[in-house]
């Protein structure tokens, strides 16, 4: 889960606090863990060390090394679990949640739901990111402008001419503080919608 009023995991923070004192080693097996694959997967073969599964959100079948598969799974079974990579492997967590079979037809119907209102966040979220761009680059050519507008300021020799600048200067830094707050209105957007998925 993503932290309160953050962009990153507690485990990203940890990453980020202690990669500089890691071995390579030690630093590769706790960033294998960023990339696990938590799903709802169907059995589709099982073999003495491992099995094969298919990931019912995006489609794609893992080989999973797995010592008790013959044990643990049955063909076709239904269950919601979470893999990650350790060394040249990918390896179930031990978690499992098994389904009915019955189920499969409901939970594929949940997923597709999922999967749909996931894209849309995902485009939702592309959009925000391009007009936080946009935002940003508002916000320094106006700091810019603001900057330019300081130096004519101190140069400046007649009252009147001090007096237009200083107008100028206003205007410009209350529209790049309208800028900033809309940048900020859309970064809570952004962390909400981050949070919802």
């Amino acid at each position: 889960r993503i932290m309160t009023d953050q962009t990153i995991t507690p485990l990203h923070a940890y990453l980020g606090k202690n990669r500089e004192t890691w071995s390579p080693e030690v630093l590769k097996t706790h960033t294998d863990f960023t990339r696990h694959i938590h799903g709802i997967f169907v059995v589709k073969k099982i073999r003495k060390t491992s099995v094969a599964v298919l990931n019912l959100f995006d489609k794609t079948i893992y080989e999973v090394t797995d010592p008790q598969s013959e044990i643990i799974f049955r063909k076709d079974g239904i269950f919601e679990g979470r893999i990650v990579p350790y060394g040249a492997e990918i390896r179930f967590t031990g978690a499992f949640c098994f389904h009915p079979h019955e189920t499969l037809k409901f939970i594929k119907k949940e997923i597709d739901k999922i999967n749909s209102e996931l894209q849309k966040s995902e485009n939702d979220l592309k959009k925000m990111q391009l007009e936080e761009s946009k935002l940003d680059s508002d916000i320094s050519k106006h700091l810019k402008k603001i900057q330019d507008l300081i130096v004519k300021i101190d140069k400046c020799r007649t009252a009147d001419k001090k007096a237009a600048l200083d107008f100028n200067k206003s205007g410009l830094e209350q529209k790049k503080a309208e800028f900033e707050a809309k940048r900020n209105a859309l970064k809570e957007k952004m962390y909400s919608l981050i949070n919802i998925k």
